[in-house]
């Protein structure tokens, strides 16, 4: 089992700076060395998830006028069927 604690101090630094990605892949290296290893590749991926999701609102104008990720709206008239 692991120790809540230390993975609530990961948590936060994280939070404190999503953009450190050297926090995250000490995370997931924790993560893997307790025993949960999708969560650790999920911490790996994060980025080009991140990247390609960003992109994607990008490309079908998901934006609001200031374009930032945290401004992303959604559109309920969206067809996730139309290619």
């Amino acid at each position: 089992m692991f120790n809540k604690e230390e993975q609530a101090s990961f948590l936060r630094h994280i939070v404190e700076d999503e953009e450190d990605e050297m926090r995250r892949l000490i995370y997931a290296d924790w993560l893997e060395e307790n025993g949960l290893d999708d969560e650790a590749t999920r911490q790996r991926q994060w980025r080009e998830a991140r990247d390609w999701l960003v992109s994607f609102a990008k490309e079908w104008n998901f934006f609001d006028c200031t374009g930032t990720y945290g401004d992303l709206i959604v559109h309920d008239e969206l067809d996730w069927n139309d290619p």
